[in-house]
Order: structure tokens, then sequence, then C-alpha cells
């Protein structure tokens, strides 16, 4: 594509602006799409290029546009007291009126009856469209102690304490808990 019989050298399809061949000599560009198709293109300029050309010679520019914005917004909820507002505070934080929004949070399994969709759908009322995408957290993905290794051993009642100390959902009960497991192991020696 870079021939000298080319002044100029213009491709499409590509949504990204970019020169293939940053000597100019010829231009190679991909003037890119002039809106967000998607989130991978969430951070991209958008625009046009303009091109002034002549035999021998040429000059192009890219000129950005003011395109709707596209936002994702992340929070993890997994560890958060109170899961309904840190959602719609995180929600509030970002400028979202005319915004393609993408929510996605996380949470744990006994946190689903604390969030009030209805709430949430409420904040997301100024984006042009949004989408709401909860994830929930596996207690089976916590990391396993490095001392459980194949091999080791570990006392039942250290064991079920750093379950507990892992399992906020269980804190208020530990103590009742521990002295449950105390009887039962005293009671089997």
């Amino acid at each position: 594509l870079t021939r000298p019989c080319f002044d100029y050298v213009a491709l499409g399809h590509i949504h990204h602006h970019q020169n293939l061949n940053h000597s100019n000599d010829p231009p190679v560009i991909y003037p890119g799409s002039i809106e967000r198709v998607d989130f991978s293109e969430e951070k991209e300029d958008k625009g046009y290029v303009m091109i002034e050309l002549s035999k021998g010679r040429v000059q192009w520019e890219f000129c950005p546009l003011s395109v709707r914005p596209f936002r994702t917004i992340e929070v993890n909820l997994a560890e958060a007291d109170d899961p309904q507002s840190t959602l719609l505070n995180a929600i509030g934080n970002e400028t979202i009126k005319d915004a393609i929004v993408r929510l996605i949070y996380k949470l744990r399994s006994e946190q689903l009856d604390l969030i009030d969709n209805t709430a949430i759908h409420e904040s997301l009322r100024a984006a042009h469209h949004y989408t709401i995408r909860p994830e929930l957290v596996s207690q089976l993905a916590r990391p396993r102690l490095p001392e459980l290794g194949i091999g080791n051993s570990i006392d039942p009642m250290d064991a079920l304490s750093t379950y507990i100390e892992n399992r906020q959902d269980l804190r208020d009960i530990a103590a009742d808990m521990l002295e449950a497991a105390e009887c039962l192991l005293e009671k089997n020696r």
C-alpha cells in the first residue's frame, strides 16, 4: 500500500482511528467509526478524517467528534456492610446522563435480598441506555490456607475458626458455633 504512485491510502472497516504509515509517504489511514459501537471502544476518541488532496500533495487531519459516552461502573459489594448504599453511591459518582451504561456489581448470595432493583433502575434513569449485570461471588472461590497442603493437618477448632473468619455472614453466630463445636469434640474424645 505504500507505493510511490499513491498520494493517500484510505482504508475502512476498522473502528479505531489509526495511521499505518507514520512516515506519511503516503499516509495509510483508517478514519475509524464516528460512533462507539461497543464497550471495547469505551475510551477511544471518535471522529472523521479531513483530507486536502492534490496531485503529489496531501494534508490530512483527524477531527474528533463529541459522541455519546460509554460508561462502565464496576462495584465489588462482597464486603460492603450496606451493599445498596454502596451501589447507589457508585452510580451517583459517575456522569451517566445520556450515556450508554454498563453496571457490573459483585455480591455474595446472602446479600441478594439487600438489593432494591427498583432503586437501581431509578438511579440509572438519566442514562440513554443501561445494562445491569450482578455477579455472585462464590464462597468456593476463596483462597485456601497455604498450611493446608497435601500431607498437612490442622486442628478442627483452628480450621473452624479460620472458616468463620472468612465468612462475614457467620460472624454474628461465631461464638455459638465455636462453643457447639467444642462440645461435639469433647463428646467424641
